[in-house]
Order: C-alpha cells, then sequence, then structure tokens
C-alpha cells in the first residue's frame, strides 16, 4: 500500500495557482474509504482542484472543466482494488459506455476533451494492443488528446486522425527503493530489459516526460520536457541526455505505427 504525508501539499504549492490533481489511480483505494476521503479533504484544504475520485461514483466520474475555457478533462482508471461504487468512495473506474458518451457529448458542445487514463502494464516501454485499441477508440469518439500513464516509464506517441496519443509519461516524482544513473538506449537494449529489475532500478523509475501544452479551438501543440528525479529533486535533462532520450522516444513511438515493428 502506497502513501504520502500531507506535507508533500506544502511542497505543491511552489507550481502557483491553478494545480490541478487527477486522482483515479489503482493506488487512491489502498487505505479504503478513509484514506479516499481524507485525500481529497486536504487537496480542497489546500485549495488544490482535483477530479477523478469522490465520495461515490457519480461524483468520481464527473469531468472537470478547466476554468471558463473549452478544455474538458476526463480521469479513469484499469478497475483494480478500491474503485468507486455507489456506495463506496474511490477513484474512477473505466466504464466504456460511460467514458465513451461522455467524450461524444461534450465534444459535441464544442469542447476540447483531454482523456487522462490510468493504466499499462508496468515497466513496459510499449503499450500493449488493449491499450492502443482503446486510446484510439477515444480519438474515434471525439477527444482531442489521450493522456496515458501507470507503467512507471515513458512510453511513445502518435499523431492518430485529428488526435494525439502519449501512452505514458513515465514518473515524474517517485520515491521507491535505489536508483541509479538514468537508461538511456535503443529500441532494442530497451525491449530486450522489459521486467528486467535490474533495468528498472538502473533508470526507469527516475525517468518522466512532462508535457508543456498549447490548445486554441482542439488545435493542440506540444513541447516534450524530459525530467529526472534522483535525491529528492528534480531536474531537466542535460542537452546531451535530450537527444539520446528524443531518440528513445522516436524508437518506442514508431513501434506503435509500425505493425511489423511492433510485433
Amino acid at each position: 500500500n502506497l502513501s504520502m504525508g500531507t506535507s508533500i501539499l506544502q511542497k505543491l504549492n511552489q507550481f502557483g495557482k491553478g494545480l490541478v490533481c487527477a486522482c483515479a489511480n489503482n493506488h487512491m483505494g489502498d487505505y479504503g474509504e478513509i484514506g479516499v476521503k481524507e485525500t481529497l479533504f486536504w487537496l480542497d484544504n489546500h485549495k488544490i482542484s482535483n477530479f477523478g475520485a469522490g465520495p461515490e461514483i457519480k461524483s468520481a466520474s464527473e469531468p472537470f472543466h478547466m476554468g471558463d475555457s473549452e478544455i474538458v478533462f476526463l480521469n479513469v482508471a484499469e478497475n483494480e482494488y478500491g474503485m468507486a461504487s455507489e456506495v463506496r468512495a474511490g477513484p474512477n473506474p473505466l466504464r466504456l459506455n460511460l467514458i465513451f458518451s461522455q467524450i461524444r457529448e461534450l465534444s459535441q458542445l464544442g469542447k476540447t476533451v483531454i482523456v487522462y487514463f490510468h493504466g499499462g502494464n508496468e515497466h513496459c516501454p510499449i503499450p500493449n494492443p488493449w491499450n492502443i485499441m482503446l486510446s484510439r477508440m477515444y480519438i474515434d469518439f471525439g477527444a482531442s488528446l489521450v493522456i496515458g500513464n501507470h507503467t512507471h516509464c515513458p512510453q511513445g506517441f502518435e499523431e492518430y486522425r485529428e488526435g494525439l496519443i502519449f501512452y505514458g509519461l513515465g514518473n515524474f516524482i517517485y520515491d521507491e527503493g535505489p536508483r541509479k544513473k538514468s537508461l538511456l538506449g535503443n529500441l532494442k537494449s530497451l525491449v530486450n530489459k522489459i521486467g528486467d529489475e535490474e533495468a528498472v532500478n538502473s533508470g526507469f523509475f527516475n525517468l518522466g516526460m512532462a508535457l508543456f501544452l498549447e490548445i486554441e479551438h482542439k488545435k493542440i501543440s506540444f513541447k516534450i520536457i524530459p525530467t529526472r528525479y534522483f535525491n529528492g529533486k528534480v531536474d531537466i535533462l542535460t542537452r546531451n541526455e535530450q537527444i539520446s532520450f528524443a531518440e528513445y522516444i522516436k524508437d518506442i513511438s514508431l513501434a506503435v505505427t509500425d505493425k511489423n515493428l511492433y510485433e
């Protein structure tokens, strides 16, 4: 079971006003309803907007409207322990009929829909076939952007139809066991190390990528900012490391769109 102390909320304040937390994930319910309700209480107490979890499933599944803009977020997690129900607090579970109808309705209202999806195979730089199909279906139903997470390592991205899909951002801040120098290599070396504990400890867990997005009338431009978390500090990768990271992202992104390479 994973948890963090409330002192982390003070550190989050350094990002200034407007911080929003997406709470639909597979650990939100680790400490039962009490843990869920305490988390939401302390986020509200520190005036940090949040969505994707609630005291029951109806509120947990409510879209998050970004102020007065046209941007709307939907946050869901693959079904694991502790998900919300009609009588239980928790994170928003993936229900295909609901999220597809939400995307379609919001898109028809002229909203720019962003789906933040928590799921996939941990420690794997290549998204599984189900995640690829599901992410593309979000776009088919009207979403403009899909952002995935959960895998604990950066995954690739693709432009699909009129939308963008980022399959996994990796970790931003994650304190879990000893971490060494970041692992950056080509696709072949990474695939050979999928599931390898030594490879995971050598760098997957402290690498991630932040997205800088500019959104106007469903048109989205982006910049990837690769980050490393080490010894309690987040840094942007050095210039040379960013070149290696860009090659990594290019390789694993190609594996998603090239059927033969993917297989």
